[in-house]
């Protein structure tokens, strides 16, 4: 991240003197000092019009930290549930099983409210993860359409992502089709697994906008089962069980989807391998293809 203070006429680089800052600190300053990543903002001194703080953001790197948070969070928020159903499988205290001649295994309904809570947890994280994979794309649009006048992409024929798109495609099918046609960026050259790049939104969409009041869980739409017949996120009981039936079944079945761990962490891998690469393309643009001036 470059740090540049300007004074006078002076510049210099600032980068050191925020070395020893906490990152979390030195987020917090930025994230209310800079709302757009290329534009200049007043410092706080007694002569405002001779200081100016310019932060170019490096857009990966929050990417980064967002998915790295997601790890962490989950593998926090997991363990009090993952150690209650391990202590009722094996018995230990406080779940003793008591002597019954019930055929219910006990402490069946504290099994599975945990076991539940863990798919939860998967929903939300999947959620986040999707939001992040959107914020980076956003301000990474942002970021690279600053560095050029309006004017000098009127005339490169370069605008911006257009909400109508979003609505009608998907976001991450808007701004895929807007990279290709407008920056001249292909996402099919990226070594990336792009139909789970849209599994994650389209998870995170059906986490966001349930249907049924009477369960927690998660199922695929028919919109998405007919794309998606065997989803990533596809519940794996349910995949042992039917899933030999269904791929000789010409109907469309929506599977119900569960974000296990292992899942989930490929899910925030793909992201973030996705992202380095478009991050390194957008380093490198215009490129010969596009002739833009820089401001």
């Amino acid at each position: 991240m470059l740090i540049r203070i300007a004074r006078r006429n002076e510049t210099f680089d600032a980068t050191q003197v925020f070395e020893d800052l906490p990152l979390a600190r030195l987020c917090q300053m930025i994230q209310r000092r800079v709302m757009r990543p290329g534009k200049q903002h007043p410092a706080s001194c007694a002569d405002q019009s001779k200081v100016v703080l310019d932060i170019e953001m490096d857009v990966l790197f929050f990417l980064r930290m967002r998915t790295k948070f997601i790890r962490a969070f989950y593998e926090d928020a997991c363990f009090p549930f993952s150690e209650r159903k391990r202590k009722i499988e094996a018995g230990e205290d406080p779940f003793e099983p008591p002597y019954s001649e019930d055929d219910v295994p006990p402490f069946l309904d504290e099994w599975m409210e945990a076991d539940e809570s863990i798919d939860v947890l998967g929903q939300m994280c999947i959620s986040m993860l999707s939001s992040s994979l959107e914020l980076y794309l956003r301000e990474s649009v942002n970021k690279l359409l600053a560095r050029y006048s309006n004017e000098s992409l009127t005339k490169a024929g370069i605008g911006r992502p257009e909400r109508k798109k979003a609505r009608k495609q998907g976001w991450i099918n808007a701004y895929r089709e807007y990279f290709r046609d407008q920056l001249a960026i292909d996402w099919t050259k990226a070594e990336s697994n792009l139909s789970l790049l849209e599994e994650i939104v389209l998870t995170r969409n059906r986490a966001q906008h349930p249907e049924n009041v009477t369960s927690l869980h998660i199922e695929q739409s028919y919109r998405d089962a007919t794309k998606y017949p065997r989803s990533f996120f596809a519940d794996e009981l349910e995949m042992k069980l039917f899933g030999g039936d269904q791929a000789q079944d010409e109907r469309v079945h929506p599977w119900r989807l569960n974000v296990s761990k292992a899942r989930l962490l490929a899910a925030v891998d793909e992201v973030e391998r996705f992202c380095s690469w478009l991050d390194g393309v957008l380093r490198k643009w215009p490129g010969a293809r596009m002739r833009v001036t820089s401001r």
